[in-house]
């Protein structure tokens, strides 16, 4: 449809985001969740090393 001219980018871009936002921010949810349930069992983190209120956002904002 891009393509062709009936849907138009910005649109198209808008309509990924609308789908893509909410899947994102629920699998981060998820993480975090368990990340922090991993820390507290075992006294360490897991994959990820930086778990900090800055990076939770960054990560939210999609900036890191």
């Amino acid at each position: 449809m891009i393509r062709t001219g009936r849907l138009p980018f910005g649109q198209f871009v808008m309509l990924r985001f609308s789908r893509l936002y909410p899947l994102h921010r629920a699998t981060l949810l998820i993480v975090a969740a368990l990340q922090w349930l991993y820390d507290v069992q075992h006294g360490e983190t897991f994959v990820y090393l930086v778990n900090d209120p800055a990076h939770f956002i960054m990560n939210l904002l999609f900036a890191g």
